[in-house]
Order: structure tokens, then C-alpha cells, then sequence
């Protein structure tokens, strides 16, 4: 079988169905509708996602179920367009194109017309209204003649509907997918366009949204072994992840490059990759607006991550345009930023390659070229890899002349000023000397005494933490550290500080918040002694240490270190210290939020009168979680509407963030707003809403939103008991413990914990009571191993519950056991809960002990 990058049309069902290994949930889902279709209204969906991004192969994977799954053979026949259907200006076009493709299925016999004749005979007609009737008369005709609804498969459709040259096209296309249930329309787009948004354009509200997201880690790793044949290292693979940006396309170009540990075989494939793909690249590029592009080529040529005034600065705009810029390509996936501290919260270009190929097309001298084949091979190898390659190259350069020599002794030099490769440096110094090549004095292969040195280790840092290898981060930053510090000279102390903000922020992420604490505490010092280190290094450390005592449950004296970032630096207009203070405003307002609600809504509220409006990327993580704190404090005070508002407004406004920070919180905002729902009185709603949360975010490996995930599928069982369905109830409470039960984080533990509880309760009042016995028993199995709070009190109502079922069912002895395990949970809490469940356990323990006859 061959895999064919750019057209997957060429593959025959079989080799499509064979080689599908990846968008399985997105797969499963477009033929979902389809076979809940009752025939009765057209589920007419539509596939978003960038070029490369695997749309055209879900599309042709759907066709061709369509072909080969029995009873969705019975019901429908796909009718594929072109990838590029350049001749459709006219809704009369539109519908010769859908005959010219009827022949695809068209099977011969005695009362099938000819319809190549037939096409023939229309493309003559040049009346363009005659002609779409004649042409939608001959489909409809089709339709009936096979007994099949015709799933007609159109590829980027906002192209297409941007080249019709008839203002009133749109609208006539609208009028028969909204009247002819034999026509469904599944088609693709390479973002999201007018037509569909603007609730003034004709194609508003016609389709099912579907938008493809970068592939995760567990993808990439099952597209590697596919195109390869044998398993990578996740190290690897969440590499290549990073590098390609999860794009599939990309990622089987990465994947065909040589393995061998040569820089000089290296460098012939990825020169040649280059030559083969210039024209994917180009075409990605040349499809930005002219400004976007703009942007997008500066944040190349800077290569590292840079910030919105950096890249404003390069592409010679005003800041407020670029930032405009950089928000539009974040929306369409092609740029993101790395979170975690200010400091880290840079641009990068999604996808890596395409640094690789602006650099290697277009470098003016050997220093770029030089930068960019080193971050490819820091990308694509592990520290061991890099290591056999920088050993060899001394070798391979030896025997090389002229620009290849020069080129080889760059790349080695800049090699060995790696921070992944600091402890490997004498080694690869002495391969050098060993050939007889010069070697680069230790001041060139310094990690550096620049802010350009530690801007190149945040990057490497970022690249490790995402690949899940946290525990290499922290002795590379204390290597670089040692070398900005030799023998306590401070060389550049900036620099300094930037490491140890990192290296708090790393603490943190690792859930080490002592640890953390103390760094930040060490950095703070540090920064007190000296005049030299910028305000936003200091505000960033602030407000980094005011999340940290939240984290240690250190709650009044997070409030307060948060309000001292506001009252020292609440007056500097520089984005990078400005962030700091929005940062630390939405942390406050969480803070006081769990003691007080209505003044949490309040401190939300005037964080976002201040910074709500900011078009700064840089301010979208914190104007993002101010909202959604207040939606969810309105929610505690009984103020459904207006929070579903603040829910509302998250999803409209950051749906399409590609940033990382963001993320999460918009699907909690989808998940709330759908709880809600169910609050309100709308179950149905509710249900609807869980289902395309757990369907958006199942397959995603970032943890927030597989809990996010997870939580939907729990609540789906709290809506079918608020239906009083409560069969289908206890369905989606197996179905939610069989695909998460495995989760340890606590917030689903605690949601899993609440729903076998209801299980319990719903079996039992259905008189299942065996199968409610062990509903309450795998309750109490799942919390039993925590220490929360929350969960205890799970436990005591699931031991509680088992006793009274067992009580139920005769067995009461082992009901008085289970009752005094139920007094035993609350014996050493006084809270109301607590003493009512105790109460409850008391009182059965009595009822039973009298049906043993033991008053």
C-alpha cells in the first residue's frame, strides 16, 4: 500500500480503510449522524481545519464506510467533487458538477440513463436558472432510481461559495438543502467562513460544525507506527508533534526523513524534503491575507519566541495591528503561545517546518541556516541521538572542502552550545580535536551570558515539558545557571533571574508548590539586591508566587500578595508587567470567591472593566479566567442566567484559541453552560450540550481536557435521571467508569464517586437491589484511597447506602457490618453531613438488629 500525502483520492477503499489510523472520534462521529438520521431533516455537516490538517482523507474515509458498511449502503450513495472544483461560479455549475459525478455510482442497466449523455446534453444549456433545475431534476431523479439519499462530498466550500459570481447562488443552494431531504451536504473548509457565521448570509445555521484540532501525542505516535512500521519513543514522537504542530500532512513529511545519525545524510534529506514540498509550503503562506502574512513571516524570521512588540517591531507595524494579526492567525491554529509564567508567554510558530523551510529558502548568510538545522535536530532528536550525531561530526567534516565545511563547523559549534548537551561537551570537544578540526573556545559554547542564550533554553525547557520530560528541565536550568554565575560573578543578571523564574515555574507545574515557594522566595531576594533586572521579571515573579500559596491553601495570604502586584506595578503600561497585574486580579478574584461569592463576582467584574476590552494576546489567559470564575460564583448564588452569559461569552469569544492556556477553560465553559441547562429545567439541552463536550475533547491527551471530557460523560447520567430515564441513566454511568474509571484526578474520582452513589439510589428504587449494592460498593472503591474531604463524604453516603440495600435484600447482619463501616467514616468530623449520615447509619443499625431479633 502507498501513502499518498497530497492525494488520498487515489487510494481505493480498501487501501483508505487500511491506512485510517488517526481522527477516529472525528470519523465516528460525522457517521454517527448519519445513522441517527431518521430521513426527516438533513444533518448537513461541515469539517474545519488548515491545510494538511487530514480533512480530504476523513472525508473519502466517511465515503467510503458509506460504500461498504451494509445498512449505510442501503440508505445512502457519497458523490465526491473534485478537491478543487474550479469551474462552479453559478448555483447552475454547482449542480452540473454534481451530475458530471454522478457516474462515480452510476451502475449500468436497462433503466438507468446514460449519464454521461445526459451531462453532455446540460452543459449546453447556458441559461443558468434552466440549467439547475434540469441538473437538480436528473439528481433527484438519480436519488429515487437507486433509493438512496446522495451525500454529496465538497471539498473546501468556502472557497467555492467565494468564487460564485451570482449574488442569489447561495440562496438557492440554501432553499434545497433545506427543503430536499435526498440531498445532505458533507462538506469541508479550510477555516470558518462568513456564509456560515453571519446570521445575514445564506448558509447561517445550515450545518453541524466539526473542527479539526492538531493531533495529540496518542495520534501522533499511532500515525509514526503506521508510516513506519514500528513504535517511537514518546519523547520522539511528542517532538515531531511539536515540530509539525500535530498537522497530519506534515507529520508523514517528517516521518519519511532519514533515520540515519549522519548531519550530513540529515541535511541531504531534509534540503531535498524541502525541494519536494515547496509548493505545500507556498501554498499555505500564499492563502494569509496579505497582513496576516505579514505577521506570520516576521515571527519566522525571528525564529525564536517572540513577543507581540518584538514581531511588531520586525514586521514594521503599529502594535495594536499586530497584535490584531497574531490573534487572527492563533484562530486559525498557525501560531500559539507557551504558558505558564509572563515570561513564557511568547509566540511560536505552530508549526515548526515551516521555520525550517523560511529559513533554508530564503537565508542571507550561514547564521540562520546554521539556527535552523540545529532547533530541527534538537526537535527530532533525543539528547542521546544528538549526542552520536555531534560525535560523528568531526569525521564527517574532515573529509568535506568549502562551503560544506564551513557549513559542518558551524553547526557543530552552535551543537555544543546546547544545554541538552552540557554534560556531554569535553566528549564531543575531544572528537574534535581527535580529527584535527579546530575547537570552539568555551566562550562561544557557553549556554551564554545573553538574554538571547536563555530565550534559546526556554524554548528547548518549553520543548521537554510538553514532551512530559519534566525531569530533564530542572538540571539543564541549574547548569545554565551555574555558567551565568561563575564563581559569583553575575555576568548578566537579568538572565539570572529569567532561569530562576523558570525554574519556579517548572517547580510549580511538577506539583511541588514548597519546592516552588522557595524559589520564588530565593528569586525575590535576589532581585531585591540589585538595579539591574527588568520590572517585568519582578512583577511576573509576584504574581507566580501569589499562585503558588493558593496552591499550599495559604488563601489570605495569596489575597494579599496578589493585591501587592496590583499596588506596585498597577501603573506600568508595558504588556509584559501589565499582564503580571491582570494575572494577578484574576487570581484574587478566585481567591476570595470560595469564602465570599457575591465579592468574588465583584473583583471578576472590575478586572474585566480594566483589561476586558485589551486586544494584547498577552492578556486573553487571564480576561479568559476572570470569566469564567464569575459565571461559576453566579452559579453558586443562584444567578443562572447571568452566568450562562459569562459561559457564553468565553466560548464566543476564544472557541477557536489554539492557546494552550485557554483551552480549558473554554470547554469547562461549554461543560457549565450545559449543566446548567440541565439546572434550569432543560435536560434535553443539557444532554445535547454533554454529548459534544465528551465528544470534542475525549481524544485529546492534554489532561485538562480529558477531565473536562470526563466530567461531561458522568453528567450525562444526571440528565437521563432529571429525564426520569433511568435505565439510559445507569448506561451512561458504566459507559463514563469504563472509559475514565481510570482517571486518579480528583475532581472526576469525586464526579464518579457522586454518580455511582445516584446509580445506587436509582437501582434501588427500581428494586434492582443487587446491582444497587454493588453500585454503592464500587463508589466506596473509589474513594476509599483519598484523604479529600469531598470524597469522604461520598463514602459515608455509599457505605450508608449499601447497608440499607442490604437490608432490603434480607442480608442484615451484613447491614449492621456495613452501617457501624458508615458511623466509623464520620466519627471524627463533626460537620452537619456528617452527623446526619452517622444518624441514618445509627437508626438502621437499630431497625436491622431488631429483624435479627436482637432488640
Amino acid at each position: 500500500m502507498t501513502v499518498r500525502t497530497f492525494n488520498p483520492a487515489f487510494l481505493s477503499d480498501e487501501d483508505t480503510v487500511a491506512s485510517y489510523c488517526v481522527r477516529t472520534a472525528e470519523f465516528e462521529s460525522v457517521v454517527e449522524m448519519l445513522r441517527a438520521d431518521a430521513g426527516t431533516a438533513s444533518p448537513h455537516q461541515i469539517v474545519i481545519g488548515p491545510r494538511g490538517s487530514g480533512k480530504t482523507t476523513l472525508l473519502l474515509r466517511v465515503a467510503a464506510e458509506l460504500r461498504r458498511e451494509p445498512r449505510l449502503c442501503a440508505r445512502y450513495s457519497p458523490i465526491v467533487f473534485a478537491e478543487e472544483s474550479y469551474g462552479v461560479a453559478t448555483a447552475g455549475e454547482f449542480w452540473l458538477e454534481c451530475v458530471s459525478r454522478l457516474q462515480q455510482v452510476a451502475e449500468p442497466g436497462p433503466d438507468v440513463p446514460d449519464v454521461a449523455a445526459t451531462y453532455e446534453e446540460l452543459r449546453r444549456v447556458l441559461d443558468d436558472r434552466m440549467l439547475a433545475e434540469r441538473c437538480l431534476a436528473t439528481i433527484l431523479d438519480f436519488a429515487d432510481r437507486l433509493g438512496r439519499r446522495l451525500v454529496l462530498v465538497v471539498e473546501n466550500l468556502n472557497t467555492l461559495l467565494g468564487e460564485l459570481r451570482d449574488p442569489d447562488a447561495g440562496w438557492q443552494l440554501r432553499k434545497v438543502m433545506q427543503t430536499e431531504p435526498r440531498i445532505l451536504l458533507l462538506a469541508s473548509a479550510t477555516q470558518r467562513f462568513a456564509e456560515i457565521d453571519d446570521p445575514e448570509k445564506p448558509l447561517y445555521d445550515l450545518f453541524r460544525l466539526l473542527s479539526l484540532r492538531p493531533l495529540d501525542t496518542v495520534s501522533c505516535a499511532r500515525l509514526w507506527q503506521s508510516l513506519t512500521g514500528r513504535e517511537a519513543r514518546p519523547g520522539v514522537v511528542r517532538a515531531l508533534q511539536i515540530l509539525t504542530g500535530g498537522n497530519p500532512r506534515l507529520f508523514v513529511i517528517v516521518a519519511r526523513l532519514g533515520q540515519a545519525r549522519s548531519f550530513h545524510r540529515l541535511l541531504d534529506d531534509l534540503m531535498a524534503l524541502i525541494d519536494d514540498h515547496t509548493e505545500y509550503f507556498r501554498s499555505h503562506l500564499e492563502a494569509l491575507p496579505a497582513q496576516e502574512r505579514r505577521v506570520y513571516l516576521a515571527l519566522a524570521d525571528l525564529w525564536k519566541p517572540a513577543t507581540a512588540s518584538e514581531i511588531a517591531e520586525h514586521a514594521r507595524l503599529s502594535a495594536s495591528q499586530c497584535s490584531a494579526q497574531l490573534a487572527r492567525l492563533m484562530a486559525r491554529g498557525g501560531v500559539e503561545t507557551a504558558g505558564g509564567t509572563d515570561r513564557r508567554r511568547q509566540y511560536y510558530v505552530t508549526e515548526r517546518l515551516y521555520n525550517i523551510y523560511h529559513l533554508l529558502r530564503r537565508a542571507g548568510g550561514p547564521d540562520p541556516l546554521v539556527e535552523a538545522l540545529v532547533r530541527f535536530m534538537e526537535s527530532f532528536y533525543s539528547t542521546g541521538e544528538l549526542r552520536t550525531v555531534g560525535l560523528r561530526m568531526p569525521f564527517e567534516a574532515s573529509a568535506l572542502g568549502g562551503p560544506q565545511r564551513r557549513l559542518h563547523d558551524a553547526t557543530f559549534a552552535r551543537l555544543l552550545a546546547l544545554p541538552a548537551l552540557a554534560p556531554h561537551r569535553s566528549e564531543l570537544t575531544e572528537a574534535a580535536r581527535s580529527a584535527g578540526l579546530a575547537v570552539p573556545s568555551d566562550e562561544k559554547t557557553h549556554t551564554g551570558t545573553t538574554i538571547e542564550a536563555v530565550e534559546h533554553l526556554f524554548d528547548h525547557a518549553e520543548t521537554l515539558l510538553r514532551a512530559g520530560r519534566a525531569e530533564e528541565v530542572l538540571p539543564i536550568l541549574d547548569d545554565a545557571q551555574r555558567q551565568h554565575e561563575p564563581d559569583g560573578a553575575v555576568p548578566d543578571a537579568k538572565a539570572v533571574a529569567l532561569i530562576r523564574l523558570m525554574r519556579a515555574a517548572v517547580l510549580s507545574d511538577m506539583d511541588q508548590p514548597k519546592k516552588a515557594l522557595a524559589a520564588c522566595d530565593q528569586l525575590l531576594d535576589y532581585i531585591g539586591t540589585r538595579d539591574d533586572v527588568a520590572t517585568d521579571v519582578a512583577a511576573g515573579a509576584e504574581a507566580q508566587r501569589a499562585e503558588i500559596l493558593f496552591a499550599l491553601g495559604r488563601a489570605d495570604e495569596a489575597v494579599a500578595a496578589n493585591e501587592q502586584v496590583t499596588r506596585r506595578y498597577g501603573g506600568e503600561p508595558r504588556t509584559g508587567v501589565a499582564s503580571a497585574v491582570a494575572r494577578a486580579q484574576s487570581n484574587r478574584a478566585v481567591v476570595i470567591g470560595l469564602s465570599d461569592p457575591a465579592a468574588g463576582v465583584a473583583a471578576s467584574e472590575a478586572m474585566l472593566n480594566r483589561y476586558g476590552a485589551e486586544e494584547n494576546p498577552a492578556f486573553r489567559p487571564f480576561v479568559a479566567r476572570a470569566l469564567a470564575n464569575k459565571g461559576e460564583l453566579l452559579r453558586s448564588l443562584g444567578r443562572l442566567d447571568e452566568s450562562v452569559g459569562a459561559y457564553d461569552e468565553i466560548v464566543s469569544r476564544y472557541a477557536e484559541s489554539g492557546d494552550a492556556n485557554i483551552r480549558p477553560v473554554v470547554a469547562m465553559a461549554e461543560l457549565n453552560r450545559a449543566v446548567v441547562a440541565g439546572e434550569r429545567g432543560n435536560a434535553e439541552g443539557a444532554l445535547r450540550g454533554l454529548d459534544e463536550v465528551e465528544r470534542r475533547y475525549r481524544s485529546d491527551d492534554a489532561p485538562e481536557l480529558r477531565t473536562t471530557a470526563a466530567l461531561a460523560a458522568v453528567n450525562r447520567g444526571f440528565a437521563f435521571l432529571q429525564m426520569n430515564r433511568p435505565d439510559d441513566a445507569l448506561t451512561a454511568i458504566d459507559d463514563a467508569h469504563r472509559r475514565y474509571g481510570d482517571t486518579a484526578h480528583p475532581p472526576v474520582v469525586e464526579a464518579l464517586g457522586n454518580a455511582f452513589v445516584a446509580k445506587g439510589k436509582a437501582a434501588f428504587a427500581l428494586g434492582r437491589i443487587d446491582e444497587a449494592i454493588e453500585a454503592f460498593a464500587e463508589a466506596e472503591r473509589l474513594v476509599d484511597a483519598s484523604t479529600n474531604h469531598s470524597l469522604a463524604i461520598i463514602g459515608a453516603r455509599a457505605a450508608n447506602g449499601r447497608a440499607n440495600a442490604l437490608a432490603a435484600a434480607g442480608r442484615h447482619a451484613e447491614a449492621v457490618g456495613v452501617h457501624a463501616e458508615a458511623v466509623d467514616r464520620c466519627a471524627d468530623d463533626a460537620e452537619p453531613e456528617f452527623a446526619e449520615i452517622a444518624a441514618m447509619s445509627l437508626l438502621g443499625t437499630g431497625v436491622s438488629l431488631l429483624e435479627l431479633g436482637r432488640p
